[in-house]
């Protein structure tokens, strides 16, 4: 706190990392917020601007500021509205100063901001299975928080997509998103103790809203148009698996967020979940097919450390078919494993993490990953059991690496490599942009 002329200015941003440095400076921190807050509590906030804009629009990030002129200038409120800004996409740090003149505050609030318009590449290589995919993202389009991802993918076939998201529509609570994508692959069935090779072809196409609840929950619900062809490869034996396959289906798609994680440059805190339910009827044969997953994500932070956890859980009508909804791939649940190994009915994971940051500055960090990712398969008509079953289980563990550049959103480059661990003969590399989950 300064005086200067009668008027006193607070700097009050970092006033939390006094918490790591022992019981003498919290009891003494504390002691100086009631204080500060006691202080505040005849005060009234007569402006609030936020500085250091160049992309993000004022009005977007007033949506996630409580503090208001009119209000009583509050110390903790303020450093609450610091933080839904850092979990904003578009933001990568924030901080405020006070200006109080009599019974009256001029509160400013300095944003930096994150790179968001940013490359999108990967690729995954094990013997005999390699891909890669490139395009490009921004999730802070325009800036209002409007996420626009296009990628080309390559696995021996071509793949593209196209999808957009747009949060809030007139800065209501009402939003929209919308997807292209034209997908081919090389697709293994499993057939008995064999495997089949199909030029798998998939179009779809979505469409829907979005609704907020509040900040932390959110519902989307979106119809579907989906395409897909199967048409196995020259030189794969007549006898086994179908010739052709052919599926359209119209759908309808629910999906129920809540999300309760707090972000600081690399490390995460808090924790996530979202639900998702699917009903479709196939046009091919005159089918209702049901789908539904849920994914609950966890964060720690331990003072450079961070553990991460990720359980996704997965079913879809349980029927004797052969080209199954899930897939098993090291791009979506196992690291290592390769490129659409499998398929089933019903599938389970969960992925678990120890992030260490082992360098770091005001650019960057680097950060090592000790990495087990564990998962089952239900075979199309199997059992619910065999989800758990130790003749279906997946378990790779492995090591990885993350360089992050701290003034852009979710860029770090990803290296992970995964082996599994009933036999170390399988084994694989992945790279990408951003952590894993």
């Amino acid at each position: 706190m300064i005086r200067n002329n009668n008027k006193f200015y607070l700097r009050l941003d970092r006033l939390f990392f006094f918490l790591k440095e022992g019981n003498r400076k919290l009891i003494l921190f504390g002691f100086f917020l009631c204080c500060l807050n006691s202080a505040m509590g005849q005060v009234r906030i007569k402006s609030i601007d936020v500085v250091g804009l160049k992309k993000c629009k004022p009005s977007y990030l007033f949506k996630f500021i409580e503090c208001k002129p009119g209000v009583l200038l509050d110390s903790l409120r303020l450093n609450e509205d610091l933080q839904r800004l850092r979990n904003l996409k578009g933001v990568s740090e924030a901080s405020y100063t006070v200006q109080i003149v009599g019974n009256e505050a001029t509160v400013e609030i300095v944003c930096r901001e994150s790179i968001t318009l940013l490359p999108l590449f990967g690729f995954g290589v094990i013997k005999g299975n390699a891909w890669f995919r490139t395009g490009a993202f921004d999730v802070n389009f325009a800036g209002r928080g409007i996420e626009i991802k296009s990628f080309y993918q390559y696995n021996k076939r071509h793949s593209f997509s196209f999808q957009a998201r747009v949060p809030y529509v007139k800065e209501d609570k009402w939003g929209g998103l919308g997807s292209f994508e034209a997908l081919k692959f090389i697709e293994p069935l499993r057939v008995d103790t064999s495997f089949i090779f199909y030029n798998n072809d998939n179009i779809s196409i979505e469409i829907g809203g979005i609704y907020h609840v509040n900040e932390n929950q959110s519902f989307d619900f979106s119809l579907n148009y989906l395409l897909e062809e199967y048409d196995k490869k020259e030189g794969e034996i007549v006898s086994l698996g179908p010739v052709f396959v052919r599926n359209e289906q119209f759908a309808g798609k629910l999906v129920h967020r809540l999300k309760h994680v707090n972000f600081f440059e690399q490390y995460f805190s808090g924790w996530s979940n979202e639900f998702m339910i699917q009903v479709g009827h196939s046009l091919s044969s005159n089918r209702i097919l049901y789908t539904g997953s849920n994914t609950t994500k966890y964060y720690k932070r331990l003072n450079k450390m961070n553990l991460a956890f990720r359980l996704k859980l997965g079913l879809s009508t349980n029927s004797q078919h052969y080209f199954t909804p899930y897939v098993l791939d090291s791009y979506f649940n196992i690291r290592g494993v390769g490129n659409r190994v499998d398929r089933g009915t019903g599938t389970i994971s969960l992925n678990s993490e120890v992030r260490q940051t082992l360098l770091e500055n005001g650019f960057g960090a680097i950060q090592g990953v000790l990495f087990t990712d564990v998962g089952g398969w239900r075979s199309s008509n199997g059992r619910l059991q065999d989800l758990v079953s130790l003749k279906n289980a997946k378990v790779y563990s492995g090591l990885g690496f993350r360089a992050i550049y701290k003034h852009a959103y979710k860029t770090s480059l990803r290296i992970d490599y995964g082996f599994n661990m009933l036999n170390t003969s399988q084994h694989g590399i992945i790279v990408g942009i951003g952590q894993y989950f």
